[in-house]
């Protein structure tokens, strides 16, 4: 990591611009889609533009160099945008932009106590488990890397003691969506089309007595960047709507660090959701 380390931070943006597109296989191999899948995703998210798998494929090429420096070193830390987080239980709302575990480690190298929340389909992780364990052996805190959602009585009890994050856009499979319930999901617009946004995690907020704050990992220009927002209110519209903004304002900063594998299925449109 000696020549990582030796790269100014104001190089990294030209650094970026100068590096060549990835092609092909090579495509594929960093962002699990084809070139001709990205091209699909961005006809609905049109905001992607032009030779959008090749430039996810470079945008995340330069993701992973700066999360390793930054995991690897102290002195090139990501920059923070918004009110730096405390070590008071928080609820962190994010989306798939950027990455997520990067995001988990910098809070936890904060001395912030921080775990996901995972569906039960997200719960094998054997080789994230092995890299969680030789993360702690030099950032040891008494804090689970995850909770699941199969037992919600858990997430808040958790939220007695530590932070948890939660991934509140909504992922479509391959199938027809199964019955929801009325009000669930809001629409955000998002780069031309639309995300849908799970609104039942502020109840955990509110029951657990905690604040909801808005957080993405990203890398604009080239910096890896934590970006954080205030709390949120309490009522759901105005609470989606404040998190929407700065999903939007970090994706339009940032918007080939878009997690275009996970909304491989999405369609992209409100589908009569309200819209924030």
């Amino acid at each position: 990591m000696r020549i990582a380390n030796a790269i100014p931070a104001r190089l990294l943006p030209l650094r970026e611009s100068l590096s060549p597109f990835p092609r092909g296989e090579e495509v594929l191999r960093l962002t699990q889609l084809t070139e001709s899948e990205w091209d699909e995703i961005a006809l609905r998210f049109p905001g992607l533009g032009e030779g959008s798998g090749r430039k996810a494929a470079r945008a995340r090429k330069i993701f992973r160099f700066l999360v390793g420096r930054a995991m690897a070193t102290e002195r090139h830390q990501p920059v923070w945008k918004g009110e730096l987080p405390k070590s008071e239980p928080t609820l962190y709302l994010t989306a798939h932009l950027g990455d997520l575990r990067p995001l988990r480690y910098i809070l936890r190298r904060r001395g912030i106590a921080a775990a996901h929340v995972l569906g039960p389909e997200n719960l094998f992780r054997e080789e994230i488990a092995a890299q969680d364990r030789e993360f702690d052996r030099q950032n040891p805190i008494d804090f689970p890397h995850f909770f699941s959602t199969d037992h919600p009585h858990r997430l808040k009890a958790a939220l007695g003691r530590g932070s948890l994050i939660a991934v509140i856009d909504r992922v479509f499979k391959r199938h027809p969506p199964a019955p929801e319930s009325e009000g669930r999901f809001w629409a955000a617009s998002f780069l031309g089309g639309f995300l849908q946004i799970d609104a039942h995690p502020l109840r955990l907020s509110h029951l657990a007595g905690v604040p909801a704050r808005p957080i993405f990992l990203t890398a604009p220009g080239g910096r890896l960047t934590v970006s954080v927002g205030d709390a949120l209110p309490s009522e759901p519209a105005a609470a989606l709507a404040r998190f929407a903004d700065l999903l939007r304002a970090s994706a339009d900063a940032s918007r080939h660090d878009f997690d275009g594998f996970t909304h491989r299925w999405n369609p992209g449109r409100a589908d009569g959701k309200r819209i924030v």
